[in-house]
């Protein structure tokens, strides 16, 4: 028995209906239990008297009611009311939904409330308060609670109880993915600890240590698992003895910018040194990276070498494919996709495995067994985060150490870029093409509403087409942030002449086409969308960007939702409106609004909120630690980075039995059965 293969039912508490609940969430075994991490966390060590308690504070109380609590029903909903005391004064404290709290809270007994204070109309309210006795102080108050996702019907009390039996029942089953001489020289905290105190911190500093530890775990198995797959690579590449693009570039129907023009000239010099092109091509939004990207491809096809240029989307890769033809109509351009109906796939296909295709541009599909090339030389993985190693290797073994750039609009620190690539050259597109004109960005408040949709139907009244981004694809329960099914039906009403359009995750990507396709040939005025159109189409026509809960995304991303408007030589306006009185959180959106910068944008990101958030490492909504700088985690890496050098020059030795698991876990996290057979 591991933690990978005991049931949940094996822990206290836990019967078959309940773990079906877990398994809603992927949760199906201890080892997935132990490591759903908490989204966010409650302090509640601060205790305040109720004279003392103001608009905004999160804190516990201790108080008495002293008249029992009345319930009222309003619609559909329960409102219990109720008065508590201290021996400062009273405050009013509303439940909604709790129909039995009448029942728990008894008068004149001792209680203590964790609550927020919100400003009602007779004055200060706790709302929603959790409950515990005086005489249970320190069951649920008095300490940091952590608080997850919401699993199906599953309360957080069960949760938390299901993790503590977790951590127990593991303490002989847990394995640490670090070497133990890694652990002593690097002082990393130890898997049962760092568990421990990820779900239920002792303090502060303990969560800083325990997220330490996942953050260099994670790093330090990606780059053991790069490091295998760098093994394979040859240094020199294929030859190609014409770099000459001028056929290529005469041809456009606009100057390249200077910016465009080094990166090419740096690709060229990698190919007339002999060498592999291992490159990272970094641009901002709509600074030519594609332009950049079919140069390779050119270099390509005057060498008789075919290229593969892969995006996240079916309609990016519409896109890429309709600007080569547009662009180098000389050359034969193939498109895959899921939606390519069999007949014309398997047409594409054998003439991509004749040489009778000398571009393809598709999505992740091109990677799949049934795609053969004659002679593939050159490779572009457009928006290269949106693809794992194991997409990009499956690409790379269809040719015979074929050329590979990958390429970004969202800027990387110069920090992170040399951790995270350090083993490609990386390229920066630093210009934007003459003719763009800055977005001007205003952060607004909820008060500034009705004249910002008099400012949204003015740009659609003009000719323009706006895109409006909600965090939530539908209502929630817990969570008071504007969602895209009710945002979209709102502005229908409030616009009953515009054309508005719906797009979200949970849509078919067929469904979704549609209305993306949609809003690109201007039949839709406005699109109400999540993040997915946060790598889209070019829409020049769309001139002004509608972000709402803007608190919620970081920096970069909403720098990269920006980018989706501005695309044409029409002035561009981005609006975001925020609900926040934090004053972190305050002082990055004051750095999205005063700057169109990415890359300095990116560098204030890392210093407010570390480098998680690159790498997808840091959960979120955790403001314990948000005062932690950038560069604390970033030594985090570089120690991990270190580590896996100090492994490779033997430095710190490591047991048969370390190495097994290192191997297991990289195999699990990274590569699938395809990866696993050519590496092992």
């Amino acid at each position: 028995m591991n933690i990978f293969s005991t049931p949940l039912t094996s822990l206290k508490g836990i019967g078959e209906k309940r773990a079906e609940d877990f398994e809603k969430m992927d949760i199906r075994s201890l080892y997935d239990l132990l490591y759903y991490f908490p989204s966010r966390y409650q302090d509640r060590q601060v205790f305040l008297n109720i004279a003392s308690l103001t608009n905004g504070d999160e804190a516990c109380v201790k108080c008495f009611i002293k008249s029992p609590v009345r319930m009222v029903r309003v619609r559909k909903m329960t409102i219990a009311n109720a008065v508590a005391e201290d021996e400062t004064g009273s405050i009013k404290v509303v439940w909604y939904n709790n129909r039995f709290i009448d029942k728990q809270i008894k008068t004149e007994t001792p209680y203590i409330f964790y609550g927020k204070v919100t400003k009602g109309k007779s004055g200060l309210q706790l709302t929603n308060p959790v409950v515990e006795k005086g005489e249970n102080e320190g069951e649920s108050t008095g300490k940091i609670i952590p608080v997850y996702r919401r699993i199906a019907s599953v309360p957080q009390k069960v949760i938390r109880s299901a993790i503590t039996s977790a951590l127990e029942y593991s303490k002989e089953l847990l394995f640490s993915t670090i070497p133990k001489q890694v652990e002593e020289k690097y002082n990393i905290m130890s898997v049962f600890d760092a568990l421990t105190q990820i779900h239920f911190p002792e303090n502060e500093e303990m969560l800083v240590k325990a997220r330490q530890r996942f953050l260099f775990e994670d790093f330090f198995l990606l780059q053991t698992a790069m490091g295998k797959l760098r093994k394979r690579e040859r240094e020199e590449g294929i030859k190609f003895g014409d770099t000459n693009v001028d056929g290529f570039l005469l041809k456009l129907p606009f100057t390249l910018t200077d910016a465009q023009q080094r990166v090419i000239s740096e690709i060229r010099g990698d190919i007339v040194k002999g060498k592999c092109v291992k490159r990272l091509v970094q641009g901002d939004v709509g600074s030519g990276k594609t332009v950049v990207g079919m140069c390779a491809c050119f270099m390509a096809l005057s060498n008789g070498y075919q290229s593969a240029f892969m995006a996240p989307t079916e309609i990016l890769a519409k896109q890429h494919f309709e600007n080569f033809k547009k662009l180098m109509p000389y050359a034969r351009v193939g498109l895959l996709t899921s939606s390519v109906k069999k007949k014309e796939k398997n047409v594409t296909l054998e003439a991509l495995a004749n040489g009778e295709i000398d571009v393809i541009v598709g999505t992740h599909a091109l990677i799949q067994d049934n795609v053969k090339f004659k002679k593939l030389g050159m490779i572009i993985a457009d928006e290269q985060h949106r693809f794992g190693v194991v997409q990009r290797q499956k690409l790379i073994e269809k040719g015979d150490n074929p050329h590979i750039l990958v390429m970004t609009a969202t800027p990387i620190p110069r920090t992170l870029s040399l951790i995270m690539y350090g083993d490609l050259n990386v390229s920066v597109i630093d210009t934007l093409p003459p003719g763009r004109q800055e977005i001007k960005t205003f952060l607004l408040s909820e008060s500034y509403r009705q004249r910002a949709y008099g400012f949204v139907k003015k740009t659609i009244d003009e000719g323009g087409q706006a895109y409006v981004v909600c965090p939530l694809v539908d209502e929630s329960e817990v969570l008071d942030l504007k969602n895209a099914v009710n945002f979209a039906e709102n502005l229908r009403k409030e616009m009953p002449d515009v054309t508005v359009g719906l797009v979200h995750g949970k849509m078919k990507e067929e469904e979704k086409n549609k209305v993306m396709q949609s809003f690109k040939d201007g039949e839709t005025d406005i699109l109400v969308s999540t993040t997915v159109i946060e790598v889209g189409v070019d829409v020049p026509n769309a001139t002004l960007m509608v972000i709402e809960n803007a608190e919620r995304f970081g920096l970069s991303q909403l720098h990269q939702l920006r980018g989706r408007v501005g695309r044409g030589d029409k002035q561009s306006y981005c609006i975001a409106f925020a609900k926040t009185s934090n004053a972190l959180t305050l002082e990055r959106l004051k750095i999205f609004e005063s700057s169109t910068d990415g890359f300095y944008i990116s560098e204030e990101d890392l210093k407010l909120r570390g480098p998680g958030d690159f790498f997808g490492t840091r959960q979120s909504g955790v403001p314990l630690i948000e005062s932690i700088s950038g560069e604390i985690d970033t030594e985090i890496l570089y120690a991990a980075r270190n580590a896996v050098e100090d492994l490779k020059d033997k430095k710190i030795s490591v047991t048969d039995t370390e190495r097994k698991i290192i191997n297991f876990m990289i195999n699990r996290k990274f590569f699938d059965e395809h990866l696993k057979n050519i590496l092992n």
